[in-house]
């Protein structure tokens, strides 16, 4: 099984924090410009630009106004150009078709998407039970801890459960959407700087199930994140799903 470095609190790592720090470095600079300039000014000082010349306190004027807000439209489009480099790659393609995603998550409209999917030799049902029964998820998978479950039958998800859990280490608030038996289940998923939605789909074939599973994130923490660890949501969910495949077919016999 892979081995994964999860990391530290991506909140930790918040881009909005760096591009406000950025923001209060540039009117620094647009401070200090604007107290040189505003010297000269007091001054009447010639400017070295315009020799043998006194400048005209309202050229001045201008002048400031013009290097002020040339720097603040050069420091928006060096945010912008950032914004736009600095996403996690997204293998849009191996996005599953059969997915139901709610407004606002779907692969293309989030900052981060996975996709893992493997073959259980097991009934829908079986595989059903093992991923509804969240009360048990730490005891097979360890990249899960404290789930706490309300409006929950026996410790076990519903159409409208509510649960608190913490996965990667980090505390996360979820609330299932969608819950078809034996079919589909899926869940938001709130926590510092990031806001996720997780699907399950399992399909029934002749001689088992092909399960797929998929996850898709927004937010600042999820981007950094991602970009910090561009492995690590796959792996866990590579994890999760090999854990499942070997619980399911014990349980059904194969072993």
């Amino acid at each position: 099984m892979t081995n994964m470095q999860f990391g530290n609190d991506p909140s930790n790592l918040d881009l909005a924090v760096v591009k406000t720090k950025h923001l209060y470095a540039v009117r620094r600079m647009i401070g200090k410009l604007g107290d040189i300039l505003s010297t000269l000014l007091a001054a009447n000082q010639p400017v070295r630009a315009v020799p043998r010349k006194t400048m005209n306190p309202t050229c001045i004027r201008g002048l400031v106004v013009a290097v002020c807000l040339g720097l603040f439209d050069l420091m928006v489009a060096t945010a912008q150009t950032g914004d736009t480099m600095q996403k996690p790659i997204k293998q849009l393609n191996e996005a599953s078709d059969f997915i139901h995603w709610p407004e606002g998550f779907s692969p293309k409209q989030t900052d981060a998407f996975v996709h893992n999917q493997i073959f259980i030799d097991a009934p829908a049902k079986v595989i059903w039970s093992n991923l509804v029964n969240a009360k048990d998820w730490p005891t097979w998978y360890s990249n899960s801890a404290d789930v706490q479950i309300t409006n929950s039958d026996e410790g076990r998800l519903g159409p409208t459960s509510q649960f608190t859990w913490k996965t990667f280490g980090f505390p996360v608030n979820s609330r299932v959407d969608e819950f078809v038996p034996n079919t589909r289940l899926g869940w938001f998923g709130d926590g510092t700087g990031i806001h996720a939605y997780h699907t399950w789909l399992i399909i029934e074939k002749s001689n088992g199930c092909e399960v797929v599973t998929e996850e898709t994130q927004n937010g600042p923490s999820a981007v950094a994140f991602n970009l910090d660890q561009p492995r690590a949501m796959y792996d866990a969910h590579d994890w999760w799903l090999a854990a499942l495949k070997v619980r399911s077919e014990r349980a059904a016999g194969k072993h």
